[in-house]
C-alpha cells in the first residue's frame, strides 16, 4: 500500500466486520471514519457524501477488475 490508499472500506459500503488488517512498516497517519458518521454526513452533505463513496469504492472496483483479468489470463494458459 501507499500514500492515500484506504483499507477496510467494504465495511463502510456494507457495514459488516472489516475483511482487511494492516500493519505499518513505519511511521504513518491514519484516519478513520465512523460508518454512522459518515451516514450522518450524508444527510447533511449528500453530494459530498456521493463523492467521498465514489473514491472509496474505487480501490476494490480496480482490485476486481484486476483479478477479472488475472482470471481470464489464466483462463487461456
Amino acid at each position: 500500500m501507499g500514500k492515500g490508499l484506504t483499507f477496510g472500506e467494504l465495511a463502510l459500503i456494507d457495514g459488516q466486520t472489516r475483511a482487511a488488517h494492516i500493519v505499518a512498516e513505519s511511521e504513518l497517519a491514519c484516519y478513520g471514519i465512523a460508518v454512522d458518521a459518515l451516514r450522518a454526513f450524508d444527510q447533511r452533505h449528500p453530494a459530498i457524501y456521493a463523492k467521498i463513496l465514489m473514491n472509496v469504492i474505487q480501490d476494490p472496483a480496480d482490485k476486481l477488475r484486476f483479478a477479472n483479468e488475472t482470471v481470464h489470463a489464466l483462463e487461456g494458459l
